[in-house]
């Protein structure tokens, strides 16, 4: 029987409220009582402080962060973590600098880079100097572990044909399922104007993640990904349901809850809808969210509402952004 008293308990029972049931009132509980017994156990507060991320309160998470990082300076994963935070605060050059701290510590690991490329690539709206990043982590880490990220930097920069070739050759491990390499042909095939193989890709897609759903039914982030292949075949009604309903079930989680409005602002773009798909990305403009107004400007996902005069109030309030 397990001793409850015990600090590593405590963080056990934390994670499983965390990771498991979602139950994020329980997890914050339980880590803060083992901070309490342990206070120099800085795993607790940095828990903490991932619960109070998820609940969208901010500024008590990063001032956790902050504490946590200034007595661990060398921990990459408390440097990824603070700089994930102020990526979604549109704090950029902060996001960049802790990243950066993060692969000199780890410069082995994959994800770091990839943290920094997405940041540049926010604050910039350019991938002049993500390319730069990309370019050394590919000689520090062998294994094909960025492929997906050339991909999307040629769709960012209209290179279609070169992200066509690469989806084309690319190994079934290059991508994060069968279903997104479906979706990668499908999006390249609607910016070459080939409707009819763009829609069998969406199909195909469309197929693969209902068959997820069966096993796994209230998985958000699938129930997106349905959504916007329901979208990219023009089924409204399932489209919009999907997407709905995955950021219903992201539940209390406000930071998954944002990458789901992102998903339906994609939905929405996809159907035509652009004033509904605009109103929710100025929602993640002014929250913390995974968006910038220049990633907004870049990604050619958006370009029905950048030909919009209304997206020039966007600009005008976001451009920080």
């Amino acid at each position: 029987r397990i001793d409850i008293n015990l600090t590593e308990a405590k963080v056990a029972y934390g994670f499983y409220y965390y990771y498991f049931l979602r139950d994020y009132d329980k997890a914050l509980e339980y880590f803060r009582e083992a901070s309490i017994a342990d206070p120099k156990y800085w795993q607790c507060k940095f828990y903490m402080a991932l619960v109070f991320r998820a609940h969208g309160e901010w500024e008590e998470s990063q001032k956790l962060m902050r504490e946590v990082v200034k007595s661990n300076p060398l921990n990459a994963l408390f440097l990824t973590n603070i700089g994930l935070s102020y990526n979604f605060l549109h704090k950029y050059d902060s996001a960049i600098y802790y990243h950066d701290r993060a692969i000199q510590i780890m410069p082995e690991r994959p994800a770091s880079y990839q943290n920094k490329i997405e940041s540049l690539i926010l604050r910039d709206g350019n991938t002049r100097a993500a390319e730069i990043v990309l370019d050394t982590a590919e000689v520090k880490i062998r294994g094909g572990y960025f492929y997906i990220d050339r991909i999307l930097l040629d769709l960012y920069n209209g290179r279609f044909d070169d992200a066509l070739l690469k989806t084309t050759i690319g190994n079934p491990s290059d991508f994060f399922s069968q279903g997104e390499r479906y979706m990668v042909f499908a999006e390249i095939y609607r910016y070459l104007k080939n409707p009819d193989l763009s829609r069998n890709y969406y199909q195909s897609a469309l197929d693969f993640f209902d068959r997820k759903l069966v096993d796994d039914p209230g998985n958000p982030r699938i129930l997106s990904r349905k959504g916007i292949a329901a979208a990219g075949l023009n089924n409204r009604l399932k489209a919009i349901e999907s997407g709905q309903k995955a950021i219903e079930l992201s539940g209390s989680n406000v930071k998954n809850k944002t990458d789901r409005i992102k998903d339906l602002a994609q939905i929405y773009v996809l159907l035509g809808e652009n004033k509904k798909s605009m109103e929710l990305l100025e929602e993640l403009l002014k929250n913390p969210s995974s968006i910038s107004l220049r990633l907004i400007q870049l990604d050619p996902v958006w370009k029905p509402i950048q030909e919009m005069p209304e997206f020039k109030k966007l600009i005008s309030l976001y451009s920080v952004n």
